[in-house]
């Protein structure tokens, strides 16, 4: 599965740009937990599909992904138009939620060019519902992470020009999320995937991106937030050569999703990586 931390024209732009641009002042990845508390049973209906979307997507079987995570993002539109005043934006930002893993669908489906297409329009879907979740609520922190997950997921299908901007914009949303919910497992995920993925030179840190996912798995609510976080958690320690503590973290998303190639890649890694370190 082609997942990726942060598209190589992220890097790219940042490595080339950066030193001649200043991080403007902060502004101030996973259900947050007034979505999960909402008894509405179209908002039910919308957060059951998208974990059984989220599992199919990371877990198998994988051809079933793409067609629950559409049948969710369809609930959340459906109750983003016609839903009670207080559930809309929440409805726009689970939208947002199911974009961003359709977008992941179609990257993993291959590199071709009709494939590239699809996902970056669901990439750009995901903003645009993270967005309108954000006019309806400014101060909501799931929209403003999201917003900034979509942002870099579309780095790698656009300019440098936007890749430069947004890839900044996407941490002061991040930076933003963190300011008003510090207990929210996906708002330290998206946290984690900026600081492992930017250069060192404005602000990227693998140790930052552990102590997030870490963080992460500590808060995390649902399966996903707890395997995502523990994935994550494992690639840093596999990048940091702490095989034996990457193993361990491999170990726990798989007790999660067994049947994760994403998982089980990165414990073969680790593997490979305590062997030769004995060696």
């Amino acid at each position: 599965m082609r997942i990726l931390s942060f598209p190589a024209r992220f890097l790219f732009a940042l490595l080339v740009l950066a030193p001649v641009l200043l991080f403007p002042a902060a502004a101030g990845a996973g259900t947050p937990p007034a979505a999960a508390a909402s008894s509405s049973p179209g908002m039910s209906e919308g957060l059951a599909l998208l974990a059984d979307g989220r599992a199919c997507l990371y877990n198998g079987p994988f051809a079933q992904a793409r067609e629950k995570l559409e049948r969710a993002r369809a609930v959340f539109l459906g109750l983003a138009a016609h839903g009670s005043g207080g559930e809309r934006h929440l409805a726009f930002f689970h939208a947002a939620e199911a974009s961003l893993e359709l977008g992941t669908w179609y990257e993993s489906q291959g590199d071709n060019a009709d494939l590239r297409a699809r996902a970056a329009e669901e990439f750009a879907a995901a903003e645009l519902q993270a967005r309108q979740s954000m006019q309806l609520k400014p101060d909501f922190p799931g929209a403003a992470q999201m917003l900034a997950q979509a942002y870099m997921r579309q780095t790698d299908y656009k300019g440098t020009l936007y890749t430069m901007t947004k890839g900044l914009e996407a941490k002061r949303l991040i930076d933003t999320a963190l300011r008003l919910d510090s207990k929210s497992a996906a708002n330290h995920l998206a946290a984690g995937l900026w600081y492992q993925g930017a250069p060192a030179m404005v602000g990227g840190s693998l140790n930052k991106a552990l102590e997030h996912f870490k963080k992460a798995a500590e808060l995390a609510e649902t399966d996903f937030e707890r395997f995502y976080a523990q994935v994550w958690t494992g690639l840093i320690l596999n990048k940091m050569k702490q095989y034996p503590a990457a193993e361990k973290a491999f170990t726990q998303a798989l007790a999660i999703y067994p049947q994760s190639e994403w998982a089980r890649n990165g414990l073969r890694a680790a593997q490979a990586g305590a062997r030769d370190q004995k060696n």
